[in-house]
């Protein structure tokens, strides 16, 4: 099962999510700090980086960066999405937020975006995205050898991120 971003809206969208290559990041702790690490590391190197996280503490501009700083155009491509494609899709606020999100990254060219798994992992709206790597900082009582799909639910959900041919 595809998640349900990748039904419709990020169709209207013009799929913003293959404008930009991407790290992306899930696990249960510890993602938040990864993200910002990578993103730290990226910078240093040279590069545009922007970073998608969530949840937010008391702005939804908080969930997307560029090179350290809040965007400020999220709420503007919400005029991309009305109310009636949200509507009609049946989308939640995060598959909402998470699209605009990716539009607004590809909006700003960045060269490579760190993208944090909101709401667990494989069925997780922004695993619309096939990255460069994904990334799970160690999950508690685990190994990345006991993540498969048989696995205990939690780090099989984690681990649903994994796509052939990417790196983990």
């Amino acid at each position: 099962m595809e998640p349900r971003a990748d039904r419709g809206l990020l169709d209207v969208l013009g799929h913003p999510e293959r404008h930009f290559p991407a790290i992306h990041v899930a696990g249960t702790n510890g993602k938040g700090s990864t993200c910002a690490f990578v993103a730290i590391e990226l910078r240093a190197r040279g590069l545009t980086v922007g970073v998608y996280t969530s949840p937010h503490l008391v702005s939804v501009r908080e969930r997307v960066e560029v090179d350290g700083v809040r965007s400020g155009r999220s709420l503007r491509r919400v005029d991309q999405l009305s109310a009636t494609h949200i509507e009609r899709l049946d989308a939640s606020f995060f598959e909402a937020t998470t699209a605009i999100a990716f539009a607004d990254l590809a909006a700003h060219g960045v060269d490579v975006a760190v993208i944090e798994v909101g709401l667990g992992g494989r069925l997780d709206s922004t695993n619309v995205i096939t990255p460069l790597v994904s990334v799970s900082p160690r999950l508690p009582g685990s190994t990345p050898t006991t993540w498969a799909p048989t696995s205990p639910p939690l780090p099989g959900e984690k681990a649903g991120i994994a796509k052939r041919g990417v790196p983990s």
